[in-house]
C-alpha cells in the first residue's frame, strides 16, 4: 500500500462525519493526488445507530464525489472477536456499502471477503485492522 508517492493520514479516534469534513481541506492540500483510500466507519458502529451511519457515509460519498481523485472506500474489517451483535452490523454496513458505493460510482473494498475465516492474517506482524485512515496516491 505505501510507496514513494503515497502518504497514509491517520485518524484513529474520527467517525465517518469527522472524515467528510477533513477529506476536502485535505484535498486540497494534496492537489495532484489521483487516487484516494477511505478506511472509517468502526468507530460509528459501536454507538449502535445504523441509521445514522448510513446517512453520514451517504454525505461523504456525496462529498467524495466532487474530488478529482479515483475515490476507493476500504469496507469494514470482520470482528475477530467482538460477539454476534458487533459482527451483525459491521455484516450489515459492509453490505449496504457494496451498494452504496455503487449508486454513487464510487470504488469498494470488499474486506469482509478478505478477511473472513482468515485469522491467519491478524497476526502481529501484520497491520490488518486499520484504524480509520485514508491513503494518498
Amino acid at each position: 500500500m505505501c510507496g514513494k508517492n503515497t502518504k497514509v493520514l491517520c485518524f484513529p479516534k474520527d467517525m465517518v462525519n469527522n472524515l467528510k469534513e477533513r477529506i476536502l481541506q485535505i484535498a486540497d492540500e494534496y492537489p495532484t493526488v489521483t487516487n484516494i483510500v477511505l478506511h472509517t466507519g468502526s468507530n460509528d458502529v459501536s454507538k449502535q445507530q445504523s441509521e445514522a451511519l448510513k446517512r453520514d457515509f451517504t454525505g461523504l460519498l456525496h462529498t467524495v464525489n466532487s474530488l478529482n481523485a479515483a475515490v476507493f472506500i476500504s469496507g469494514p474489517v470482520p470482528p475477530v472477536r467482538g460477539g454476534d451483535e458487533r459482527f451483525s452490523r459491521l455484516f450489515a454496513l459492509n453490505k449496504w456499502l457494496i451498494s452504496a458505493c455503487t449508486d454513487h460510482s464510487v470504488h469498494f473494498i470488499n474486506n469482509f471477503n478478505i478477511f473472513w475465516e482468515r485469522r491467519h492474517l491478524f497476526k502481529k506482524r501484520f497491520v490488518t485492522h486499520p484504524s480509520d485512515f485514508f491513503s494518498l496516491s
